[in-house]
């Protein structure tokens, strides 16, 4: 084979490669650090949505010394453990997932969140704190 042909295949083909590359980046990754992956998707959703809490979890969470603001912030950094949650449900049914997070003291602290997609409202549903409470709690 011509020495000249061979070069202009192979350089064809590598600006093939850097151009798949960066489609690949921008539609795939979009800069934000795997967007797509499930547990990234459900965190995005919980931000974006509404969030209330039942009057239990307001009371725990005032134990801790936390807000609904502080859980909204705090998800920035959460995780979705999918192996507690209730996913496989209808879709027309809401979803709970265990969100693992840090509160403002570093502590792990993991929210039980129910989830209406149709709505676009998340509510707490369960609290489960490792830290120590901030003031006496008498939550019921």
């Amino acid at each position: 084979m011509n020495k000249p042909k061979l070069w202009k295949r192979l350089r064809l083909y590598f600006i093939g490669v850097v151009i798949s590359c960066l489609v690949c980046y921008f539609t795939i990754w979009q800069g934000n650090s795997l967007g797509w992956m499930p547990g990234n998707r459900v965190i995005k959703f919980l931000q974006r949505s509404s969030m209330s809490a039942f009057d239990k979890q307001k009371c725990m969470l005032d134990c801790y010394g936390l807000s609904l603001q502080d859980i909204h912030n705090g998800l920035k950094d959460a995780d979705v453990d999918f192996s507690q949650s209730k996913t496989n449900t209808d879709a027309f049914k809401n979803k709970e997932y265990l969100v693992e997070m840090k509160d403002k003291t570093g502590a792990p602290l993991f929210i039980r969140f129910e989830a209406s997609i149709r709505d676009s409202v998340s509510k707490i549903i369960g609290v489960f704190p490792e830290g120590k409470p901030t003031k006496p709690c008498d939550c019921k």
